[in-house]
């Protein structure tokens, strides 16, 4: 009997050797989720859930409670949510090792030891579609508070703005992905040089006031007497802005202005486009033609500035310049 139990340790003792378990080896390990490939850290475990961050391939995400069978629980820096176990490789690793710190291979990755403080003058807001050094600024003070993992190339896609929407829910401001000047004096610490009190502009529109705003431009949209704010773009018009809701959520938006049914009603409105606000009138009746077939609105609608005309009737409508009048005593 005694020569059996010594046996079993013998063979206990080899085990503990070769595995090299130990009472601290095991506290001392954890589990890290490693992304096979670009994979996105969504708010809940669901591929239609909203996206906060993307992982570039081989950045290391610990793994929390509270996984789920094809969904992993994961902090990455700041952010934590959930990945795909299809884009993972799970493993345990030595807990001294910065696992679930952002990692970032690409050439424009800032300084560990760098503040937003040392970009210098916040940015002018800026929107999905801009480009250039106020985005690029921008993209750079988001990967300082550890929000963007991708490259600073000035470009506003889609991963500037699932990085400001993340940004926007931890401060608990509304998430339109919209780097505005509320966003921006959160992120930066300061009001940005056009404040967050627009000056609200007249825009005559055959005297320079057609440019202003030019085709394919992207904008958004406020009804001065609701508060209610939707995005829109310009696809043609030359007497005056024709105009469509950019989505579906959009035009919902646009919708309730009008008490749930469009209408040819004159409504007051600001614009912003661009850090300017224009006061302006628009109609909720989708017409004619249009280029989007998968915003829910059949047709178009039409934006009216100062001295701006009718397609129809080639003359001003008075209904939309009065309209344009009391925007014109709005702020944004």
């Amino acid at each position: 009997m005694n020569k059996r139990y010594a046996m079993v340790l013998a063979m206990v003792l080899v085990w503990v050797t070769v595995v090299g378990f130990s009472p601290t080896s095991v506290a001392s390990e954890v589990k890290v989720a490693i992304a096979k490939e670009n994979v996105i850290i969504r708010s809940k475990p669901s591929s239609s859930s909203a996206g906060q961050k993307t992982v570039k391939a081989g950045g290391q995400m610990t793994v929390l409670d509270g996984g789920t069978s094809d969904w992993c629980h994961v902090q990455y820096g700041s952010i934590i949510g959930y990945v795909s176990k299809d884009y993972v490789s799970l493993r345990y690793i030595d807990a001294s090792s910065s696992a679930s710190s952002p990692v970032s291979s690409d050439a424009s990755s800032v300084s560990s030891t760098e503040k937003i403080s040392d970009l210098g003058d916040p940015p002018e807001p800026t929107r999905e579609g801009d480009s250039g050094s106020n985005v690029s600024k921008l993209q750079k003070a988001l990967k300082i508070a550890g929000f963007f993992s991708g490259t600073c190339d000035g470009k506003y896609g889609e991963y500037t703005v699932n990085a400001v929407k993340a940004f926007q829910r931890s401060r608990g401001l509304s998430e339109d992905g919209i780097a505005g000047a509320g966003t921006i004096k959160y992120l930066f610490g300061a009001s940005p040089e056009s404040s967050s009190k627009y000056k609200t502009e007249k825009l005559d529109w055959f005297d320079g006031g057609s440019s202003a705003i030019p085709k394919g431009a992207r904008f958004t949209v406020k009804d001065v007497r609701t508060g209610v704010t939707f995005e829109a773009s310009r696809w043609s018009g030359y007497n005056h802005l024709d105009v469509e809701p950019l989505t579906a959520k959009d035009s919902a938006a646009m919708k309730r202005v009008f008490g749930g049914s469009w209408s040819w009603a004159r409504r007051p409105i600001l614009v912003l486009y661009r850090g300017h606000v224009y006061a302006a009138s628009m109609n909720g009746m989708p017409h004619e033609e249009n280029i989007t077939s998968s915003n829910g609105f059949d047709g178009h609608f039409c934006i009216h500035f100062y001295n701006s005309r009718t397609h129809g009737t080639d003359k001003v409508d008075t209904e939309h310049q009065a309209c344009v009048y009391e925007a014109s005593k709005a702020t944004w």
